[in-house]
C-alpha cells in the first residue's frame, strides 16, 4: 500500500501493510514476523496517529525473524503495521500473532507479573513480589538486597548497627583480615549483596588531604568507604572492578582528626576470605580554590592535588620560554599500579595563554587509565593545565601527582 504510516524504530519512507486486530484474551499478545527483507512491526491504538504507537520492533536484519510480546486487554483494537526499515526495504512476509492469558505459575514473568513461579516469602500466589522482611535472610522484594542491606529496612530494630559501628576496630597503614569470619551488617553500592560477610574498620587521618586505600585478595572482593558508619548515603567511594587477585583501590578526601569507615566485602558470600588492606595519607600541595583560570596555581615540583569533591577541576599555570617549546603533562597516581587498577581516571587539557583556547586534550594515553599529553611549537608565555576526572567517569574523586616537562 502507499507510504502512510511510519514506526518510531524505523527510518521511514517504506510502504506498509496494516492489519486491524481485536484482542481475544486479556494477557499477552505474541507476534512473529518472518521475511527475507528487512521488515519490522509497529502497533498503534489509533490508525491515523503516530502518537498512539504502543510498540515498535525492527532489530534484526534481512532473513531473520522479528519477535514482539506485549500486554493486551480483551476487546482492545490494535492496528498492526508491517513496514520496511527504510524506503528500499520491501518484500513478502509471514506474520503470526495471537493473544493468551497470562498464567501465574508457569515460570515465565510476563504481563503484570513481577515474579513467577510463586515461592514462599518472595513471590505471592498472584505472582507479585513480597515486601522486604528485615530479619528472614531472604531477598523478598527481588532487588538483590537482603534484610538490613535493603534500604527498605532503614530504621528497623533488627538493622540498628550503631553499637556495631561504635565498636569497630581501627586500622593502621597496613592490615590483614578475613571476611569469612565477619557478619553481614553492611553493603556498598557496588559490592556486598546477598548477605556477603564483610570486615569493617575505622581510620582517623592525621593530616588533611587524600586517603589512598587499596585492598587485595585471592577471591573476588571489593572495597567501599563511608563518612558515617551507619549511613549508606554517606558512601564516599566503592570499587569492585577487578576479579579474584586483582588490586582494588579508592582515593577519598581526608580531614585531620575526622574518621572515615572502611569496608572490605565480597562480591557474593562464596567469595569471602583473607585480604590485605593498605591506607596511605597523601598531603596535597595544591592551594584551593584553583578551579578557574584566574585562580590557577603556579606549577612547582612536586605538585600533588586532589579531584574532590565530585566534578572538581584543577587549573595549574606553567611558564614556557618559547620560541618553539614543548610541554609534556603527565598525570600520575601514587602507586605504579594505580592507573592500571582504575584507582584514578583523569583527563588533562592544555589551554593557551588567552585562558580559553584548547591546545590539546588527553584521557587515556598514559599507562592504564592515566592521562599523558604533549603539545609542541609553543611560543613564550603562560599556559594553563586543566585536570579533571575523565568524561567517561566524571563523578570519580581521586588524588594525583602532576609531572611537567618543558623543553
Amino acid at each position: 500500500m502507499p507510504v502512510a504510516l511510519e514506526g518510531t524504530c524505523q527510518d521511514g519512507g517504506a510502504s506498509e501493510v496494516v492489519y486491524v486486530v481485536t484482542v481475544a484474551n486479556t494477557g499477552t499478545m505474541d507476534l512473529s514476523l518472518a521475511s527475507s527483507a528487512d521488515l519490522g512491526i509497529h502497533i498503534r491504538t489509533a490508525c491515523e496517529s503516530q502518537a498512539s504507537e504502543v510498540a515498535c520492533r525492527d532489530q534484526v536484519f534481512d532473513g531473520n525473524t522479528e519477535q514482539l510480546t506485549m500486554t493486551v486487554t480483551q476487546g482492545q483494537v490494535l492496528y498492526v503495521v508491517v513496514d520496511g526499515f527504510s524506503a528500499t526495504d520491501a518484500g513478502a512476509f509471514t506474520l503470526t500473532l495471537g493473544s493468551r492469558a497470562v498464567a501465574c505459575g508457569d515460570g515465565v514473568v510476563e504481563g503484570t507479573e513481577t515474579c513467577d513461579p510463586p515461592s514462599p516469602g518472595t513471590c505471592s500466589a498472584a505472582c507479585q513480589r513480597e515486601p522486604e522482611v528485615c530479619d528472614d535472610t531472604l531477598d523478598n522484594d527481588g532487588d538483590n538486597r537482603v534484610d538490613c542491606e535493603d534500604a527498605d529496612c532503614a530504621g528497623h530494630a533488627a538493622c540498628d548497627v550503631s553499637a556495631i559501628c561504635a565498636a569497630l576496630p581501627t586500622t593502621g597503614a597496613n592490615n590483614s583480615g578475613d571476611t569469612s569470619t565477619g557478619e553481614n551488617h553492611f553493603q556498598g553500592s557496588c559490592v556486598g549483596a546477598n548477605l556477603s560477610p564483610e570486615a569493617a574498620f575505622s581510620y582517623t587521618p592525621t593530616q588533611t588531604g587524600m586517603l589512598a586505600i587499596s585492598m587485595q585478595a585471592a577471591t573476588d572482593m571489593g572495597l567501599y568507604v563511608r563518612s558515617t558508619c551507619t549511613e549508606p548515603a554517606t558512601e564516599l567511594a566503592c570499587t569492585d572492578g577487578g576479579l579474584a587477585g586483582d588490586l582494588e583501590g579508592v582515593q577519598v578526601p581526608a580531614q585531620s582528626g575526622v574518621p572515615v569507615f572502611i569496608y572490605v566485602d565480597s562480591y557474593v558470600p562464596e567469595e569471602a576470605g583473607p585480604f590485605t588492606l593498605t591506607v596511605m595519607e597523601i598531603a596535597l600541595t595544591e592551594v584551593e580554590p584553583n578551579d578557574t583560570v584566574p585562580a590557577a596555581n603556579a606549577y612547582a615540583d612536586p605538585f600533588v592535588a586532589g579531584i574532590t569533591p565530585s566534578g572538581d577541576k584543577d587549573y595549574v599555570a606553567v611558564t614556557v620560554p618559547g620560541p618553539a617549546s614543548s610541554v609534556t603533562v603527565d598525570v600520575q597516581g601514587f602507586d605504579p599500579a594505580d592507573c592500571a587498577a582504575y584507582v584514578l581516571d583523569p583527563a588533562v587539557e592544555l589551554i593557551a595563554d588567552d585562558g580559553v583556547t584548547s591546545l590539546g586534550f588527553d584521557d587515556d594515553s598514559g599507562p592504564g587509565f592515566c592521562a599523558l599529553l604533549t603539545v609542541t611549537g609553543l611560543a613564550a608565555g603562560t599556559y594553563f593545565i586543566a585536570v579533571s576526572a575523565s568524561p567517561e567517569d566524571d563523578t570519580r574523586t581521586f588524588g594525583y601527582r602532576l609531572v611537567l616537562t618543558v623543553q
